[in-house]
Parts: C-alpha cells; structure tokens; sequence
C-alpha cells in the first residue's frame, strides 16, 4: 500500500508526517524533494530505523548525518559537493559552443539547506583555480518573492561587468528572478554578454514556461532562454 502526503514545503509539516508514517509503522518513506524537508525527516525516522529514500535530496550535509553502517536514509542523486566539482571546473574550464570560461563571478542563491549547500561546494571548489575570483554573493528567502530586484540591483553595481552568474534556486524562484533580471540588464548593454549557469535544481520544464514575459502565452520569449544547466 502507498499512502500520500503533502509536505507543503515546510519543515514543520515534513516532522509532523514523519512521526504519522512511524505511528501507523510505514516500512520505508520515499521523499521529499526538498533538502530542508528531507533533513527534518531524517532525524525521527532514523531513531525510529525507517528507511528514508529521495529522488532530490541534495545537500550534502546529510552525507555525514548518519552513521555510515547504520543509516536509514539513502538517495539516488549526487550530492551538492559533486555537483559543486562539476559547477566549477564547468565555470573555471568552460564547455566548447557552450560556456566560455569564467573568470569574474556573481552568484544569486536561496538561503535555504539546497541553495546554500550548492554555494558553499560551489566556492570551495572553486579555489582549485586561483585565476577565478567570485565579486559578489547575494543570497535570498527559498519562498517565491514579488520580485528580486534589489538583489539584482546589488549584482549589477559590480564593476567590472563579471562573466558570468551562477543562480542557485528552484525553478519557480529562478522563473521570477530571471524575468526580473532580463528586465534589469535590457538598460545594461555590457550586463547582456553575462552568461548564466544554473544547477539541476532549475531542471524543470516550467523553469522555461514560468519565465515567459507574458505567462499566459505560450509563444511569448522566456526569461530563461541561454541559461545553462
């Protein structure tokens, strides 16, 4: 039998659910996609020896949570330091066609488990290449705002023009930041050879159709066109 639960993205939720599966003896939770969730989780299941298995998990803090030979929580995806390897060398190296490589850096991140996990990998990585300098951070809530224009606005008063920004965040947010920065740079000539690269947690087809200028149409240009994953 499988029975489903909304977690509502909220941590208090996700405790709540844990200690409702452990009451009516659950033999294995799957999920949440959300690292936050997922660290909330971990801990009652693991006292109550539940398996705990995510599709999305990434942070890698939970790598070292448990005991490596008594552990209950298990993921079929690498990590936020593995991906931050991959994110640097791909920034540092650039890809042939694709990415150029980088050599001045912004970098636009939630402040949640996920989106400081992947910056914090991201940075150390980094430092295997001394001719890559990071000009500025700016990190914000990991719940969809209004709008991200003062978070913009202290990117852009980096000068020189960096090469390119990396953007930590779920699509629905990386949507809303990428209209708000499309709309921001389009009076910012030099901002506009900017490239942006994004981890997989943008890995969504509505990453591209949120970001429509005009959502309601589907022919309409999307904020999130050349953004590299």
């Amino acid at each position: 039998q499988f029975q489903f639960a909304d977690d509502r993205t909220d941590q208090q939720v996700s405790i709540g659910l844990a200690k409702d599966f452990i009451a009516k003896g659950a033999a294995a939770v799957i999920g949440p996609t959300a690292s936050r969730q997922a660290v909330a989780m971990a801990a009652p299941l693991f006292d109550a020896k539940t398996i705990l298995l995510s599709s999305t998990a990434l942070t890698s803090t939970l790598t070292t949570s448990q005991p490596e030979n008594d552990r209950y929580f298990f993921r079929t995806v690498p990590p936020t330091d593995v991906h931050g390897r991959v994110l640097a060398d791909v920034a540092a190296k650039g890809i042939p066609q694709q990415v150029t490589a980088c050599k001045r850096i912004v970098i636009a991140a939630t402040n949640d488990e996920t989106g400081t996990s992947y910056k914090d990998n991201f940075t150390r990585e980094l430092q295997k290449f001394p001719t890559v300098t990071i000009a500025k951070d700016v990190s914000f809530p990991a719940e969809l705002k209004n709008d991200y224009k003062t978070e913009i606005t202290t990117l852009t008063q980096v000068s020189p023009v960096p090469d390119c920004l990396m953007l930590f965040a779920f699509a629905k947010i990386g949507s809303q930041f990428m209209r708000d920065y499309r709309n921001a740079i389009a009076a910012l000539p030099a901002w506009k050879s900017v490239q942006v690269l994004g981890a997989n947690t943008l890995y969504s087809p509505s990453f591209i159709s949120d970001a429509r200028t005009d959502p309601a149409d589907p022919t309409s240009i999307s904020a999130a066109e050349g953004v590299v994953g």
